[in-house]
């Protein structure tokens, strides 16, 4: 493992970033590029010592704290100290092993706005940049502004990969990387990464990518053991065939991972043993291929047994070009990889399984179907952002009244646990009660208010209510404490309730008066009711453009609710790490509606 390979033609930025780091004396420097699908600048090129393991890698642009967002933002070089570092972001105690001054200078691309920046930390407890450090920080921004104008206009403009290109600060970039620096960094950031991750998925994923990007693999398979057969949880590199083969394979087959299991030791397998053959994606298959320009010829293969505690619980299985060298003095590497990753993976199984018993418990809290009526079309979701064996008090409802109205309810018990649950389930069968003896919102809500605070808890709740009169196309809104439903008029308007909420439900001694608005719908109005987990952290509501985004794009309600909760979508409205119940509800007039 001792020569890293690199991407073809990232030997201007390794040298631009490389001198840059010699010159100004650091113990890292990172060219960080504005990534193409999330708000954030994300590393490109690193070069380290073997201090530089604190490297931050990916940088949100609303960050009020790193010297990576302001200089980007700004335009110019700016510094940051060790202390405004630290208590802007305690968390970076956590895997950043020195404290480290920072200094940001913007680089570009031919256009006005910068394409990211050039960031250099130095290991100091105290103080800032130097204006002589700072000036030779601007000096490598420019060289790279300059790399980087000459791509853009050559049609390939900057973008940053998976993992970033790393080399150690003492070496050559048309030499062999002899410093362990690069792999230790690599180690350092995976070990973080799967420190935080909540499920096995993800953990998985990581670390696949990481060695591929980072370590240099040309392909990896990750393996749980489920009873005496290999499970395939993820991998990168390899073909098809030899995924689907080991995906379920028996251990007494005879293969390297049913060996790393039965023996607890590595298995090596050089590029002349036939079991690794067919192993390696073909760069000439449809749709697969190996990283870069290598082939999956001359490959051997590193096959570790993952272990948690005494326990075998699968392996990872590594591929590396024969001519790589050191491969013995960086064992270390290879079984502390392991090791973390073994870890991660015992944690991410058990969180996995709480969650899915929590998801199971919220499903049958919640309603299975939404009350239909033939004026009305309607989607619902929940989207849990808790995890582990906690269970969220977010809820939604539709309940069918006596005049042959629809009663809508959303509400959030505080708190992520059984009690929280509790509660949100004897108000939600309390409210059912309450809108089938023919209770308005406001009434409903008063009602609701006495019996939370006649229950012997300390929790409060907040709820919308709306009373809908498909008949005459009426609807009566109240809330307790809780953001009015998003009105969408059939012209593409959002006009203002005008709801005046009441205390959320449990926190008053005495009876709490919940004013009831009374509204007049159009056919074609779409009303949501959402909870927090939704809201913007502006000012506490659901943004109008990320309803309005997908309507524009003709989604049905149900895929409208699908954008809306959805954290990764492009238009979804923010999620702040927590849950989110959202039920959506259009008005028909006389056509038919339906449930989504």
């Amino acid at each position: 493992m001792g020569s890293v390979p690199r991407a073809n033609g990232d030997e201007p930025f390794l040298a631009g970033v490389g001198d840059t780091l010699h010159a100004i004396e650091a113990v890292g420097v990172a060219l960080l590029l504005r990534a193409p699908d999330a708000p954030q600048l994300d590393a490109a090129a690193v070069v380290v010592t073997p201090l530089g393991s604190g490297v931050v890698e990916n940088v949100r642009l609303d960050d009020e704290v790193f010297a990576t967002a302001n200089a980007y933002r700004s335009g110019r070089v700016v510094g940051a100290l060790p202390m405004d570092i630290m208590s802007g972001h305690p968390e970076l105690s956590a895997f950043a092993p020195f404290p480290y001054a920072v200094g940001s200078a913007p680089v570009f691309a031919g256009g006005r706005r910068p394409a990211g920046t050039l960031t250099a930390f130095w290991q100091r407890p105290y103080g800032g940049p130097q204006p002589w450090e700072l000036a030779g920080l601007a000096s490598g921004a420019r060289r790279l502004t300059r790399e980087l104008t000459r791509r853009a206009r050559a049609g390939t403009p900057p973008v940053p990969p998976p993992v970033p290109v790393v080399v150690a600060a003492d070496t050559e970039v048309s030499g062999n990387v002899t410093s362990t620096a690069p792999h230790l960094y690599h180690l350092h950031k995976l070990a973080v990464l799967l420190s935080s991750a909540a499920d096995t998925r993800k953990a998985v994923q990581m670390t696949v990518q990481r060695l591929t990007g980072g370590f240099g693999a040309l392909g990896a398979v990750v393996t749980s053991l489920s009873g005496r057969q290999l499970r395939v949880l993820g991998q990168q590199g390899c073909s098809g065939r030899f995924a689907a083969e080991l995906d379920g394979a028996a251990l007494s087959d005879g293969s390297p991972e049913a060996d790393a299991v039965a023996t607890r030791r590595q298995c090596v397998l050089s590029p002349a043993d036939p079991r690794a053959a067919g192993r390696l994606a073909d760069a000439s298959g449809p749709g697969e291929r190996v990283s870069g320009d290598r082939t999956a010829e001359g490959a051997f293969w590193v096959v570790v047994p993952l272990l948690s505690g005494q326990r075998v619980i699968g392996t990872c299985s590594m591929a590396f070009d024969a001519g790589r060298d050191n491969l013995v003095a960086e064992q270390s590497v290879l079984t502390a990889l392991a090791t973390l990753l073994g870890q991660a993976l015992e944690r991410t199984r058990l969180l996995d399984g709480q969650h899915a018993l929590a998801a199971r418990l919220q499903r049958i809290l919640l309603p299975g179907t939404l009350a239909g009526h033939p004026r009305l079309t309607s989607a619902s979701r929940y989207l849990s952002a808790t995890s582990g064996i906690e269970i969220g008090g977010d809820w939604y409802e539709m309940i069918r009244l006596p005049g042959g109205g629809v009663a809508l309810v959303v509400g959030d018990v505080e708190g992520h646990n059984v009690p929280a649950a509790v509660v949100m389930g004897q108000l939600r069968g309390a409210m059912r009660a309450y809108a089938a003896e023919g209770h308005g919102p406001g009434t409903l809500l008063a009602r609701s208010d006495r019996l939370l605070v006649g229950l012997d808890t300390d929790l409060f709740a907040t709820c919308c209510c709306v009373a809908l009169d498909p008949e005459h196309g009426t609807a009566e809104i109240a809330t307790a404490g809780h953001p009015p439903p998003l009105l969408r008029t059939p012209d593409g308007g959002y006009p203002a309730l005008g709801v005046v909420p009441g205390p959320p439900l449990g926190v008053a001694a005495t009876g709490a008066d919940f004013p009831v608005r009374r509204l007049d719908l159009a056919p074609g109005s779409l009303l949501a009711l959402y909870t927090d987990g939704l809201a913007s952290a502006v000012d506490g509501e659901l943004p109008p453009r990320a309803l309005e985004e997908g309507v524009a794009d003709g989604l049905g309600l149900g895929e409208l609710c699908d954008l809306l909760t959805d954290p990764d979508a492009a238009g979804a409205p923010p999620h702040h790490h927590d849950d989110a119940a959202l039920l959506l509800v259009r008005y028909e007039g006389r056509y038919e509606g339906r449930a989504a």
